[in-house]
């Protein structure tokens, strides 16, 4: 029990330390105006947070690039750390430990649409405030908090894989917990970066659409879920039209007509 405890210790003082160094290179990477875009969109759009103790919560532990780029770092090196646990601390057969990996991420898909679309766009509550902020502005940084995260983690890889001794939880574990840091990436290049390739121009005229019509396209890293479920976009005559004047329009208007100009299909295709 010890000996779990340090490497639990090490482990977030490893990844606490590299958090640290990775806000402070991120932070010398963001212009200075850039610094304050959070604030200001909260000074605009403060009506949205309804409750003032969530309006808070959500101020003070999602909001910002600390919180951010904690967190991606913290969630990406959780699924190393319960991997190497399987594979080094208690070595299973290597098939069926891979079958667990593989097994994790596939749960993680359905994990997504769920989360998106019975918790992010339910009426009200604080994942609601939080996802709101996100589709009235989505350059704004907003993630959960990262301790939040990993003491949840951490507490049910605890108690399941070393209190009951369930095997391949911890391969299961790091297999879905890779699929969040897969979609986090993702979703984060659908706002923030220009990725050229076919598959992710796709993904992303999929996520634009969704944001245009929050009642579809809930999946971010596939369209699977949103097919089986039937809500995924598939009627070109609903798709908004704009004209060649869109210096009013949003952030994501603009970038989903620049897709559907580009390439329609990659907009519609499913």
């Amino acid at each position: 029990m010890v000996k779990i405890h340090l490497i639990c210790h090490f482990k977030l003082l490893i990844f606490g330390t590299a958090g640290l160094f990775g806000v402070f290179f991120e932070q010398l990477r963001i212009p200075v105006t850039a610094k304050f875009s959070e604030r200001q969109f909260l000074m605009k759009h403060s009506e949205v947070y309804g409750i003032p103790t969530r309006g808070w919560l959500l101020k003070k532990f999602a909001m910002g690039t600390r919180n951010y780029w904690f967190a991606f770092i913290a969630d990406s090196s959780s699924p190393l750390f319960f991997l190497a646990w399987e594979f080094l601390v208690r070595p299973n057969a290597i098939l069926f430990n891979i079958l667990a990996v593989v097994l994790g991420y596939a749960s993680w898909t359905l994990t997504e649409y769920i989360f998106h679309r019975w918790i992010y766009h339910q009426v009200k509550g604080i994942f609601v405030d939080g996802h709101t902020i996100h589709h009235n502005d989505s350059q704004v940084l907003i993630a959960m908090p990262w301790a939040m995260t990993t003491v949840t983690v951490f507490a049910l890889w605890h108690f399941i894989s070393q209190v009951y001794s369930v095997p391949y939880f911890s391969g299961a574990l790091s297999g879905w917990l890779g699929g969040y840091v897969y979609y986090s990436l993702v979703h984060h290049s659908h706002h923030h970066w220009n990725i050229k390739t076919t598959w992710f121009r796709k993904l992303k005229a999929y996520h634009r659409i969704h944001h245009q019509f929050p009642e579809y396209n809930f999946g971010v890293t596939m369209r699977s879920w949103d097919m089986i479920f039937g809500t995924n976009y598939r009627k070109p005559k609903n798709l908004p039209t704009f004209s060649a004047n869109e210096s009013n329009l949003s952030y994501d208007q603009r970038t989903t007509t620049s897709i559907q100009h580009e390439e329609p299909e990659l907009a519609l295709k499913s």
